[in-house]
């Protein structure tokens, strides 16, 4: 179904038809990432990157693709090495919090 630019068909169940601001859906996925991450970036990011693939997983390719590129204008490349980047440096973040409460 084609939607206005920048649009998509929303990732949960729905009336043929509805659509979504790709914009609007990783703005809140990016508030939601805010709380828990305790100022890191890189916890932060990740939370980030993670809700973001997840939505991917179950959108059309069409969408697919107008939601990568979304998000990549929002600073959140969704290609495999970002996500790989992404999950060392949370995991070295990770093991440095977990150090200094030592």
């Amino acid at each position: 179904m084609s939607f206005k630019p920048g649009f998509i068909a929303p990732p949960w169940p729905h009336t043929p038809g509805d659509s979504v601001r790709a914009d609007s859906l990783i703005l809140s996925i990016e508030k939601k990432a805010h709380h828990g991450c305790g100022l890191h970036d890189e916890i932060y990011h990740h939370h980030v990157l993670s809700e973001l693939t997840g939505v991917l997983a179950n959108l059309c390719p069409s969408d697919a693709g107008i939601f990568g590129q979304v998000a990549a204008r929002r600073g959140f490349h969704l290609d495999d090495n970002a996500i790989q980047a992404s999950h060392l440096a949370y995991n070295e973040t990770m093991t440095n919090i977990k150090e200094d409460d030592i």
